[in-house]
């Protein structure tokens, strides 16, 4: 298939019903971040050269963004966590399948040691060591695990499409739920605020039903805007992709169709909101904190997502709506 070197879309306005904070502290993480990052990630990449790229993105950002409210020592932790992820990511981009670290990861999170544990999961392993030690109820811990977990079999799961060479829409879309990793972010937020909402949980599946509308949200505000980085590097396993066809005669469409499930999700998860909390659930301060955090993720994970130049190439000039023209090297962002 002939690559285009340029692509228009059009990005409709985003419904913004949860608002974003900035966090206090973030350029103070952030290095703290990069400074772990620079030594542990090493093995990661082939040259000292693509590892500075990759640090340039400042991935970590991601959380601070989306948690401006959580224990900060725990906060940190978690995006070592991300950071070692995205190398993960970026390592399995040039290699294929990993599973011999996926197994390792499984091992770690279950408090097992594998005879045989890659040297490349160690700063993992301390560092999920270290979140323990900060005090981990076994609600969140398990709801982490678990969607730690799936997230792996995702990657598998995408590492067995991308040789297979042929998916459908509906593969793509399945493994995605499950390799963004997304899953995790509302079990860290219960970590991370010190709560384990376990009996809230089994008691009101419409808990678990507004964690998944949060991930559905960041899930295809996140296919829209990294498709151009994902397009142009050859990485097809994304559901704009997947939507718009071989020969992306459908690409507005399919922006168009990610946008809606987006609103949709947002919409619901607001509305929803209003309604557990007029209920039995509104009694509970712990549950009044937890989603409107939760919404503070969506808010967080859409502003990255516009903000970030692993996506873009460069720096955002605060436009969310508008024609974006992609290019190889860049997103012309909207001017008007």
């Amino acid at each position: 298939m002939h690559q285009p070197t340029q692509l228009s879309i059009y990005i409709k306005p985003p419904l913004h019903l949860t608002p974003f904070k900035p966090h206090a502290n973030a350029d103070e993480i952030m290095d703290r971040v990069t400074e772990w990052s620079r030594k542990a990630l090493v093995p990661f990449y082939p040259s000292e050269k693509e590892l500075n790229v990759y640090l340039s993105h400042q991935i970590g950002y991601w959380a601070i963004f989306c948690y401006p409210s959580v224990d900060e020592q725990k906060l940190f932790l978690f995006i070592l966590l991300n950071q070692w992820i995205f190398a993960l990511d970026d390592l399995m981009m040039r290699v294929g399948p990993a599973n011999d670290i996926l197994d390792a990861v499984n091992a770690i999170l279950h408090d097992q040691k594998l005879a045989n544990q890659p040297p490349i999961t160690i700063p993992f392993e301390e560092t999920w060591s270290q979140m323990l030690s900060l005090g981990m109820a076994a609600g969140p811990k398990s709801r982490i695990v678990e969607a730690t977990e799936e997230m792996a079999e995702g990657f598998r799961e995408e590492a067995i499409l991308r040789a297979r060479g042929n998916y459908t829409r509906e593969e793509i879309v399945e493994m995605r739920y499950k390799s963004c990793g997304l899953k995790t972010c509302t079990a860290f937020l219960e970590y991370g605020l010190g709560m384990d909402l376990s009996p809230e949980f089994a008691s009101h599946p419409s808990l678990d039903l507004m964690c998944n509308l949060a991930v559905e949200h960041m899930l295809y505000w996140h296919e829209i805007l990294a498709f151009r980085k994902e397009y142009f590097s050859d990485d097809v396993m994304n559901i704009v992709s997947a939507s718009a066809g071989e020969e992306l005669c459908d690409l507005q469409q399919s922006v168009n169709s990610a946008y809606a499930h987006a609103c949709q999700a947002e919409t619901r998860f607001v509305s929803l909101r209003e309604e557990l909390l007029a209920g039995e659930l509104g009694s509970n301060p712990e549950i009044h904190r937890f989603l409107a955090e939760v919404g503070q993720v969506i808010a967080g994970a859409l502003q990255f997502e516009f903000w970030c130049k692993r996506y873009h190439g460069h720096v955002w000039n605060g436009k969310y709506s508008g024609h974006f023209i992609l290019t190889p090297e860049k997103t012309i962002f909207p001017t008007e």
